[in-house]
């Protein structure tokens, strides 16, 4: 599943970061040193991709030289799956809070634009929800 936009229309998108703290990517370094293992940087890129039955969480690995995805790992979590999906703003960035059945998730949008997306997706949300 490389592109989901082959499997169906987006309704909604919006893009997000998550933050990193400083140990996990100290740990992440020092795995690696250890390992030998080169690549696998942690992602901290995200775009949230709803289509109507379907919010896709597509992680986006960029190159700091030439700043285009290097690789795309995409995330699928049912409409009917989604406990909560609950926008806060703080300041000049909105955190974007979700719960599934299995995970809670936090990103972060720190433009208006994207921030006006993810309160769009999040009504989106409710209105499919009540139809499912």
């Amino acid at each position: 599943m490389n592109n989901i936009y082959e499997i169906k229309p987006a309704l909604c998108s919006v893009i997000t970061y998550k933050e990193i703290k400083a140990s996990k990517i100290a740990a992440n370094f020092i795995t690696k040193l250890f390992s030998g293992v080169t690549g696998n940087k942690i992602k901290n890129n995200y775009k949230l991709i709803l289509t109507d039955e379907h919010l896709y969480i597509k992680a986006i690995d960029c190159s700091k030289l030439n700043e285009f995805s290097e690789k795309q790992n995409i995330k699928a979590f049912s409409i009917r799956d989604i406990l909560s999906f609950e926008i806060e703003k703080n300041n000049n960035k909105t955190s974007i809070n979700i719960s599934t059945k299995k995970d809670k998730i936090c990103f972060i949008c720190n433009n208006e634009s994207e921030s006006k997306s993810a309160l769009i997706m999040s009504k989106l949300i409710i209105e499919l929800k009540n139809y499912l």
